[in-house]
């Protein structure tokens, strides 16, 4: 009996060790190496694709002088991350997949101080990016919405080199609300900077999408008299989350001048914003 057990123990390690041998080689099956050339004879690119030709690993790129341009890196066929280099060899631009559908982008000064970096989505800017001087400290803020499908600037800040926010050249806000509201009417507060125009008379509003027993969302309106006491109202209708969205609507009107006649025009500006709020009784 002990013969027997001794062999079969055996057998099973046999069959074990191959079978992680058979797993092994698969996985570390090698890539096919694809070297390109330009007409001058000047090596074009450098490429990797797996059993299923899909590319891999990093993939390089060079001019036709020698001088590597790009390294694209994939996974199976996606590119996840890509490097442009400047002629001496640093980096000008970057992206790199940060989730399904957001890249992180970066571009870069001759020195390889960042020059302004942000978030894409199928090439479109979203969120804060920032822009900045050579020397490193902020420069611009920018803060991007896609609306409609395209790209929209929805704030812009500013900044001197001592880093302080020049404010006619600026258009910002800052919306005071809490996290937590209360059941029924409750109160926000609106900091609002533009880049003003002395020629045009400035109205300012806020129409928060206030929604009401029923499910019915009414466009609430409220003329905003004074910067820094700016309130509008957000109306919870029910307990939980509850997403607050709001427009701020800049209407200046001015006079528009010809040589036989003037006339008065509107010139709407606008600017959105949404938070999610926890409301209790």
């Amino acid at each position: 009996m002990k013969k027997i057990n001794i062999m079969t123990t055996g057998l099973i390690t046999k069959k074990v060790l191959l079978l992680l041998l058979f797993i092994t080689s698969c996985k570390d099956k090698p890539l096919e190496e694809l070297k390109n050339y330009y007409d001058n004879g000047s090596l074009k690119s450098v490429e990797y694709v797996n059993e299923k030709g899909n590319k891999e690993a990093e993939n390089k790129y060079y001019t036709e002088d020698g001088i590597l341009s790009y390294i694209t890196t994939f996974k199976n066929g996606n590119p996840i991350k890509t490097l442009h280099f400047y002629d001496n060899g640093k980096i000008r631009y970057s992206s790199e997949l940060k989730s399904k559908d957001t890249i992180e982008a970066i571009s870069y000064f001759k020195s390889g101080k960042i020059k302004n970096k942000g978030n894409l989505i199928n090439d479109i800017k979203v969120g804060w990016w920032t822009e900045y001087f050579s020397d490193g400290n902020v420069h611009k803020e920018y803060e991007y919405l896609i609306n409609d499908g395209k790209e929209y600037q929805n704030q812009i800040k500013v900044y001197d080199k001592n880093g302080k926010i020049i404010e006619n050249q600026s258009s910002f806000f800052t919306v005071n609300l809490s996290d937590t509201l209360n059941l029924g009417k409750n109160e926000g507060n609106l900091i609002y900077c533009s880049i003003t125009n002395k020629n045009s008379e400035r109205h300012l509003y806020v129409i928060i999408d206030n929604e009401y027993e029923g499910g019915v969302i009414k466009k609430d309106t409220f003329f905003i008299k004074e910067n820094g006491k700016n309130r509008f109202g957000v109306y919870a209708y029910k307990l939980g989350i509850l997403k607050v969205k709001g427009m701020i609507l800049e209407r200046e009107l001015h006079e528009k001048k010809d040589e036989r006649y003037s006339e008065l025009e509107f010139i709407d500006h606008h600017k959105y914003f949404q938070k999610k709020i926890y409301v209790k009784k």
